[in-house]
Order: structure tokens, then C-alpha cells, then sequence
């Protein structure tokens, strides 16, 4: 008899935990596809390597604007920061330009674009 007064005495949040893990599932999802088309699209009518640059840059702003702005909303960040931005930003594709550049000994190329993508990174996230 106690044992199930003590369930029903368990806050909603316990309950609810199952339910609230898809929820942010689902919206990381949601928002890794949009930010993956952008990302596609963003390929498709821009030139390499100003494609990735404009996805890394964009994704830059919007997750320090969400982790800023919906700090103490979990589902916000997770549509936003976690989903969109990183659907959208392609480190692993800036990478794969940087080595094709460096095989190519296109030094300058090489070192110009990951110090202008750094920076870019860099100065957005500390000045939103």
C-alpha cells in the first residue's frame, strides 16, 4: 500500500522523462534535415569551397544565438543548435578542401582558407 503511494507521490517530470527524450529526438531530426538541405543547397549554387564557408558561417550564428538566446529552453536548443547547426555546418567537407588544397601544394590557398573560416568562426562567436 505505501509502495503505491509513494508512486503516485513521484513527480510528473520522472513520468514524463521517456516522452521528453523524443521530443528533443525528434527535434534534432527535424532540424538536421533543414539544415542538411540548406547545407545541400548552399553546395549546389555556390562555388567551392564559398558553400561550406557560408554553411559553417551561418551555422556558427545560429547555434551561439540559440545557446544564447533558449538557454533554458532544452527543446529550442535541440531544433536549433544540435539539429539545424549541425545539419548545416560541414567541418568534415572543410576538411576534405583543405587536404585536396594542401596535395595540391596551394599552400597559401590552403592556410588562407582555414585562417579566414577560424576567424570567422571566432569573431561570431564572441561578438553575438
Amino acid at each position: 500500500m505505501l509502495e503505491a503511494a509513494a508512486v503516485a507521490l513521484e513527480p510528473a517530470s520522472a513520468v514524463l522523462e521517456p516522452v521528453s527524450v523524443l521530443l528533443e529526438a525528434g527535434a534534432v531530426a527535424l532540424g538536421a534535415g533543414v539544415g542538411g538541405m540548406l547545407r545541400y543547397a548552399l553546395a549546389r549554387r555556390l562555388p567551392s569551397p564559398w558553400g561550406t564557408l557560408v554553411a559553417n558561417v551561418l551555422a556558427t550564428v545560429v547555434a551561439v544565438m540559440a545557446l544564447q538566446y533558449f538557454v533554458a529552453q532544452q527543446l529550442a536548443v535541440a531544433l536549433c543548435a544540435t539539429g539545424f547547426a549541425g545539419g548545416l555546418s560541414t567541418w568534415s567537407t572543410l576538411a576534405r578542401e583543405l587536404g585536396t588544397r594542401v596535395r595540391q601544394r596551394r599552400w597559401a590557398k590552403a592556410v588562407g582558407y582555414a585562417m579566414l573560416t577560424l576567424a570567422l568562426t571566432l569573431l561570431i562567436s564572441n561578438c553575438i
